[in-house]
């Protein structure tokens, strides 16, 4: 009989040790996850205590092949772009399309895409925008517009692209990339 009663409470305390790890392993993975709005599974994202809403960059150049407008945006809680860019070769433009009502159709974006440009808007440095003198002929106008969401409210930034190198190439290659997916989507 007291054999048995120790090895019932060998068998009970080992239930109880094995409950309370898989609480505290619940707790530390999945509580944290839920508090964090989910945002653990994608550690990339930016936690600066804004989130990108929106984001529109015009470029004007005496260089055709060289301007475009492009337009970032979440609608419904998806990340969409509509506008017009040069392709990688610089000799085709590309445009969203419109439908019957002149509406321009959106091409979906990843949400990897758009953490990856929230993330380096949010890390670069640029400088307020200004509108170049007209007397100047060859100057290029280059002028971002980003709405960020903080727990104030929205921030509107004016801001100029004329020397974001890097950050051209990124929203260049994401546009590429979305305008792809879409005509693979269509085909």
């Amino acid at each position: 009989m007291k054999k048995a009663s120790i090895i019932a409470l060998t068998i009970a305390s080992a239930v109880v040790f094995i409950a309370l790890a898989g609480v505290s392993l619940y707790r530390y993975f999945v509580d944290s996850r839920i508090q964090d709005g989910g945002r653990m599974e994608n550690p990339d994202t930016y936690r600066a205590g804004k989130d990108l809403v929106e984001f529109e960059w015009r470029q004007n150049h005496r260089n055709f092949y060289s301007c475009f407008s492009l337009k970032f945006y979440r609608e419904k809680d998806m990340p969409l772009l509509i506008g017009r860019f040069p392709d990688r070769s610089g000799d085709e433009m590309r445009e969203s399309e419109t439908d019957a009502f002149s509406n321009p159709i959106p091409w979906q974006l990843t949400w990897v895409q758009w953490f990856e440009l929230q993330n380096m808007l949010a890390e670069s440095d640029l400088p307020a925008y200004r509108k170049p003198s007209p007397n100047v002929q060859d100057e290029t106008d280059s002028e971002i517009r980003v709405i960020w969401r903080t727990d104030d409210g929205n921030e509107i930034q004016k801001l100029s692209g004329s020397h974001a190198e890097a950050l051209e190439t990124l929203v260049l290659s994401i546009a590429e990339e979305a305008y792809a997916t879409s005509n693979l989507e269509t085909e």
